[in-house]
């Protein structure tokens, strides 16, 4: 953030208090909003964007089949028997005869889905089914078939979600949405569907603070959760924090509970420690940006970017039901950043969840404007490197940024959300990571 833009928030704050020593509220929330759209990369933004890319979906599926035997259900983005290898969305098991339904996550660009049928023997029917909405009823077991096949298909690589954060919130930032970057891959056990497997990955750390990150199972409370575990032996900073970080979650929890009861489960307290356990010669934590600066020159006297793999943790989670476990989706998966700011503890979240307040006490109402610090992404997206914003779309209608490819451009869809929905599969690959 420029000091200008700090001069310009002090002086909101402090010609508020001038003005009447009686009046509680100093904030002027038309100062504040002019500021930060004047620091956002793009003008006039979308005042009723949702920012969605990934939209959630219900599938209830009847089993039209002539017998009662388990068949094992795979829901793909593509025909898996078409020569490629397309995303798996959910799988599981079901009664022939019988019913299956569970969420899943669709790119709001698709509105296709796949529904792979297995037989115990193996034979496989595929069917194509078109997605209208939030909810999709079919029936398959019956002859309108997409392909056929004697063997089960390859189960292909599960769908992940991918949360890009900016640290700054509610001061205006680079917009580069990598001062951390988590992916999160869900899994429900074919054997047990009660139990979920969370894969999390800390792709990237894109900032010198320390900041920590969590995740809230929005509408699940702490509850309905019977168990939560890490599995193996690779584990993020839970288990070995260092006193050289500020305790910015609970020491000793792995999962506690949100102000209204909904669960929350700790992912880590120190992103540069989780990231790489080491320390600077003085003690405190090394905080070199991790995997937002490749193939771009940067002042090595003003600090240190490494290039390291990504850090990844499973998180297994049981249920009270299979039901509340198939429910798990981008429509409840809040996944959020947390850092000090002004002398407190502040919460970053994506859309629609960017006015909530999971564990830490402040106000956020001043804060209702179009303008966002966190996204969700569809896994694998590329995200843009240091200094790079997302995207930017000015009055001299000049397109630029990681994602500035005409019709299908951040800027353009961050304008207007029914434009260019497909912009973060064109990226500028000199600027992204």
């Amino acid at each position: 953030m420029n000091n200008k833009a700090k001069l310009l928030i002090a002086l909101t704050l402090t010609a508020g208090a001038a003005t009447s020593c009686k009046d509680k509220d100093y904030f002027d929330q038309g100062v504040y909003e002019e500021i930060v759209s004047g620091a956002f990369p793009v003008t006039d933004v979308d005042r009723a964007h949702t920012w969605e890319t990934i939209k959630p979906v219900t599938v209830r599926t009847t089993l039209r089949t002539a017998d009662k035997s388990i068949y094992t259900i795979r829901i793909y983005a593509g025909n898996p028997i078409g020569g490629d290898r397309p995303t798996l969305l959910a799988s599981g098991r079901a009664q022939g005869q019988g019913r299956f339904e569970t969420a899943i996550n669709r790119m709001t660009t698709e509105n296709t889905a796949y529904i792979a049928l297995t037989a115990e023997d193996g034979h496989t029917r595929i069917y194509r089914r078109t997605i209208a909405g939030g909810t999709l009823t079919t029936e398959i077991g019956g002859t309108d078939i997409a392909g056929e096949t004697s063997s089960m298909p390859a189960e292909g690589e599960r769908q992940s979600l991918r949360y890009c954060f900016e640290e700054n919130f509610p001061e205006p930032g680079d917009f580069d949405f990598n001062d951390i970057v988590v992916s999160l891959q869900p899994e429900i056990d074919e054997t047990n569907p009660y139990i979920m497997r969370l894969t999390v990955s800390l792709d990237a750390v894109g900032s010198l603070n320390q900041l920590a990150a969590a995740v809230r199972l929005k509408g699940t409370s702490r509850d309905q959760l019977l168990g939560v575990r890490t599995e193996g032996d690779d584990w993020f900073d839970f288990y070995n924090r260092t006193t050289a970080s500020l305790n910015l979650i609970d020491n000793g929890k792995l999962v506690t509970k949100a102000h209204n009861g909904d669960a929350v489960i700790y992912l880590f307290n120190d992103a540069h420690w989780a990231m790489k356990p080491v320390k600077a010669t003085d003690g405190s934590v090394a905080r070199p940006y991790y995997n937002t600066y490749r193939g771009i020159m940067k002042p090595e006297d003003l600090f240190e970017a490494e290039d390291i793999a990504p850090r990844k943790c499973t998180i297994s989670i049981m249920f009270d039901s299979e039901t509340t476990a198939r429910s798990i989706c981008a429509a409840n998966l809040d996944v959020f950043m947390i850092k000090q700011y002004n002398g407190g503890t502040w919460e970053i979240h994506t859309p629609p969840f960017k006015l909530d307040n999971a564990l830490f006490d402040y106000s956020t109402a001043a804060y209702d404007n179009p303008y966002i610090w966190a996204l969700l992404l569809p896994g694998g997206t590329p995200y843009a490197r240091e200094t790079k914003p997302i995207g930017s779309f000015t009055d001299s209608n000049m397109l630029g940024g990681a994602y500035q490819t005409f019709g299908h451009s951040f800027g353009e869809w961050a304008r207007d959300r029914n434009s260019a929905t497909d912009w973060y599969m064109y990226p500028e690959k000199n600027m992204v990571y």
